[in-house]
């Protein structure tokens, strides 16, 4: 049976169709009263529109947000002005700027260092002009309170007298900065260091290679000081000294003999190489240098930028000078802060946090853990030294900026100056200080030319040098080479052309003699004493930049720790394992050729009997990987049977070469010191080492030298264990830390009394009843 189909009028209608299409009784009334049908439609329109008007204001009605109430009004103009007025100011101070020292136990207090420096008299006078214009406007703030009747007048006097009287204090402010003693050594030794210009005789100096360095007695932590240039003395800084001395100790607590001398080796803007030797593992005196050497760049960007600011004010108000508001360069940044991995990058920028105090304002925190925080934990575990790198983010790619802002932080309690505005994350080019890692720059530089915000660095701080020469220390050579380059296009470029500095003016861009370059590491070696003694003449900065270099004018100054006793150092620890510890001296006429006759020594007097005896267990350490590249194909050319470990093999290479080792399957491994610093293998099966370099860790000598005697080694007790050790006269600083400093000197002058022999007697050290731990020639 079919469905009937209903007519689509037909049916049950809901109650809006039904409120929507029903016709009122008046139109029902005019229909059957006789209306004309044009009529008819006429009203029957007009009432549609009406109903949807209706529709859509009731649906309008239905879904609209409630109206919020209106907020009540706050305190005027004039009840803000009134209450700023009231407030008390605190008092004109004129040391230290920016920021009031923090009174600790042994912190210096305001008043003692103004009776000190004798500003107490130029602070009174302040206060006391101070007090006279504040009296001098009373009578003014009553009469304007008693007048009711002109509102608008009264207004208009106020904001004035407000305006006077903050531009008072702000000349009154700047006048007891001028007059102290401290802000004109301090300018002075700024001025002559980033205004003036060289003068032909600096440029032939600073043009030599090897600057003459004079020795003199240190103290504490650093008894061996080493400086070039200028005479070794602060010249009225020593105020500047005990400030940053007292922001020190209010971040990190009292201070040890180390981090007053770096402070006032760093006080004149002379170059500095710090190297502290201390026990694998412990952070302690790291933390404490980089504290004060941070303290010294962050105060330096902290008062150029309120120089400038300054300036910028007084241009404003049409009062500067042309040739005093030379104080900028071609960019904002003006410190560069080199690190290794994003973990050291995490730890300066904490350090930072620490040093600008607990008035400043953090910004971008969250974004900046995110990036620099932990990174990936893989499950390895290694000593304390390897944790101390490698525990943290260990991404050698990173580059982050800081933006400093004066005055512009919290303000904790009633009479005090507000703190630091510090932006994270900030773009280089808009930053104050920039950290960046030598692989970001480089990278950069193979791109494109070198980014213009490197060209108006003042102070470049190296951390942790000891990691990047593990790393590829040309990266380094490169980024230091790429700063204080004129930029491509100065019409990009947000300065102020009448403010550049002399220096950056003249031909050749001068501003690389004004550079503050600070390295710190662990130990000393070459590489780093080079960055400040011959700039820009390695190969890496050569293959970007071929432009002549100078040092640094205010000169170079080394900071080194006690030289290493005998009996502390990693051959007494070696010796008391057991063995026969040979040291053979091997002469290079340059240090580049130094590497080539330590390889032929290897493949012309050692590998020879190595190979006829076939005796399994020789364990070869090669210092870099450029070393391991010659050994390797010495061994080919040899046709040794050899199995071979680097810092880029897979780790089922690895596992098979030791593994084929252990088992005496192979009589040779070829081992990369740049493989045992990253990775720290544990291998075993070793009865001969053979150092073809000195390590630069001193300690790996040992950890390596332990292997062979482990008690999981087949047949550890029934052979003899023999080490050898191949070292020219440039590698005297790397001897010195693993034979001590006595056994170093008497190595080194035995071997320059024959200069005409190839090879010269060799050393040995064995731990006997019979003989003592000195060294004998045989």
């Amino acid at each position: 049976m079919k469905r009937r189909r209903r007519h689509h009028n037909q049916g049950k209608r809901s109650k809006a169709r039904r409120a929507y299409t029903d016709e009122p009784d008046e139109m029902v009334e005019a229909r059957r009263s006789g209306l004309t049908q044009e009529r008819s439609d006429s009203l029957r329109r007009r009432w549609l529109r009406a109903e949807e008007r209706r529709f859509e204001l009731t649906k309008v009605a239905k879904f609209a947000k409630p109206v919020a109430p209106p907020k009540p009004k706050g305190r005027t103009n004039r009840q803000r002005r009134n209450e700023r007025r009231k407030r008390p100011e605190p008092p004109a101070e004129s040391w230290p700027t920016n920021r009031a020292v923090r009174r600790a136990e042994d912190a210096v207090g305001w008043d003692e260092a103004a009776a000190e420096l004798g500003v107490a008299a130029a602070a009174a006078a302040a206060t006391q002009k101070e007090e006279e214009e504040e009296a001098a406007a009373e009578p003014v703030e009553a009469s304007l309170d008693d007048d009711d009747d002109d509102d608008d007048d009264d207004e208009k006097r106020e904001v004035s007298d407000v305006e006077s009287e903050e531009e008072a204090r702000g000349e009154v402010a700047d006048e007891a900065l001028e007059r102290c003693g401290v802000s004109d050594a301090r300018t002075g030794v700024v001025e002559a260091q980033f205004g003036a210009c060289l003068t032909a005789e600096e440029c032939a100096v600073l043009k030599e290679r090897s600057p003459a360095y004079e020795s003199v007695e240190g103290s504490g932590e650093f008894e061996r000081w080493a400086w070039s240039g200028r005479a070794l003395s602060l010249d009225g800084l020593e105020s500047e000294v005990d400030r940053l001395c007292a922001t020190v100790r209010s971040a990190v607590g009292d201070l040890n003999p180390a981090q007053l001398g770096l402070l006032r080796a760093l006080a004149p803007y002379r170059d500095v190489v710090a190297t502290n030797a201390e026990a694998a593992g412990k952070r302690t005196r790291h933390a404490r240098l980089l504290s004060a050497a941070l303290a010294h760049c962050v105060d330096h960007a902290l008062r150029c930028r309120a120089r400038v600011a300054r300036r910028d004010k007084k241009v404003g108000k049409g009062r500067g000078d042309e040739e005093e508001g030379r104080d900028q360069g071609f960019t904002r940044p003006r410190v560069l802060v080199l690190v290794p991995t994003r973990g050291a990058a995490h730890e300066a920028v904490l350090e930072i946090e620490r040093l600008v105090g607990d008035r400043a304002s953090i910004a971008n925190r969250r974004a900046f853990e995110d990036e620099f925080g932990k990174g990936s934990d893989d499950g390895r575990a290694g000593p304390p030294d390897w944790a101390e790198v490698f525990g943290a983010n260990t991404d050698d790619d990173c580059e982050m900026g800081i933006a400093l802002t004066p005055g512009r932080g919290k303000k904790r309690e009633v009479g005090t100056s507000f703190g630091v505005a510090v932006k994270l994350m900030s773009p280089p080019e808009d930053s104050d200080v920039v950290v960046a890692s030598p692989l970001a720059i480089r990278l950069k530089l193979e791109r494109d030319q070198a980014p213009d915000w490197l060209s108006s660095i003042e102070i470049a701080l190296v951390v942790r040098a000891e990691v990047m020469l593990m790393q590829n220390w040309d990266h380094v050579e490169a980024a230091l080479a790429a700063c204080n380059r004129r930029p491509r296009a100065l019409d990009s470029l947000r300065c102020d052309l009448s403010r550049l500095r002399k220096p950056l003016l003249e031909d050749g861009n001068q501003g690389h003699a004004c550079r503050q370059t600070i390295v710190l590491s662990r130990f000393s070696d070459p590489r780093l004493r080079a960055l400040v003694d011959a700039p820009g003449r390695s190969t890496a900065a050569r293959e970007f930049f071929d432009e002549p270099r100078f040092r640094n004018r205010a000169g170079a100054a080394r900071l080194a720790a006690p030289p290493v006793p005998d009996i502390a150092s990693p051959l007494a620890t070696a010796l008391e394992a057991g063995g026969r510890h040979v040291f053979q001296f091997v002469r290079a006429p340059t240090p580049a050729e130094a590497a080539d006759a330590k390889v032929r020594h290897l493949k012309t007097k050692l590998l020879p009997p190595l190979l006829k005896n076939g005796t399994p267990g020789t364990l070869v350490v090669c210092h870099s990987y450029h070393e391991f590249l010659a050994c390797r194909a010495a061994l080919r050319t040899a046709a040794a049977n050899f199995v071979a470990v680097h810092d880029y093999s897979r780790g089922s290479e690895v596992s098979r070469a030791r593994s084929r080792f252990y088992h005496a399957e192979v009589p040779i491994l070829l081992y990369s010191a740049r493989a045992h610093f990253y990775h720290r293998y544990r291998l075993r099966g070793a009865h001969r080492l053979i150092f073809v370099s000195p390590p630069d860790f001193a300690h790996f000598y040992a950890e390596l030298v332990n292997f062979m005697f482990d008690k999981q080694s087949p047949d550890q007790t029934l052979k003899k264990k023999h080490v050898l050790l191949l070292y020219t006269s440039f590698d005297a600083l790397a001897i010195e830390r693993i034979v001590g400093a006595r056994r170093a000197r008497a190595m080194l002058a035995q071997a320059a009394n024959n200069p005409f022999a190839a090879t010269a007697d060799a050393h040995i050290f064995e731990n006997d009843d019979d003989q003592d731990d000195d060294a004998r020639g045989l």
